[in-house]
């Protein structure tokens, strides 16, 4: 559809009192719906302040004195990281050493097991949950939040 002349100045800009858009949503309806800041919902959009909102909502949530609150709340945030950010899983391979889980003749530590979504030796289990465990740590420092006895 083009929009008649008569419209636009010379310069081509629309003149004032005229929508780009007649068609388009009716005036005022732009917020209507405002995101909520730190929804469960969408949390794969969140940016770093939401990152931060939660954990202060959880620190406002949690029992306790202050410490045991930033405790509490700080741990709410790594699990949320770690539920946000699973771990790489290539198919019949262990999720930490990327060797073989289905061995012949496999001994204990080497049988497989699930652990964070993922499936690795019972052998790696230990590595693999402290490897993730300073990866959620480092990537909730990133965002700003910091742990009260690490600062």
């Amino acid at each position: 559809m083009i929009a008649e002349q008569g419209l636009r100045d010379r310069r081509g800009r629309w003149q004032s009192g005229v929508s780009g858009n007649p068609n388009g949503r009716p005036r005022g309806s732009k917020n209507r719906r405002p995101r909520r800041r730190a929804d469960l919902a969408s949390a794969s959009d969140w940016t770093r302040n939401d990152w931060r909102i939660f954990y202060n909502r959880a620190v406002n949530a949690a029992p306790g004195d202050l410490t045991q609150k930033h405790a509490a709340a700080f741990s709410e945030t790594i699990s949320m990281w770690l539920l946000r950010f699973p771990p790489v899983q290539r198919v019949g391979l262990c999720t930490y050493c990327g060797k073989a889980l289905d061995v012949p003749q496999s001994s204990i530590g080497g049988a497989p097991i699930r652990a964070d979504g993922a499936w690795l030796h019972w052998g790696c289990l230990p590595w693999f949950m402290r490897t993730r465990w300073d990866a959620a740590k480092t990537g909730v420092q990133s965002l700003g939040i910091v742990m009260e006895n690490d600062a």
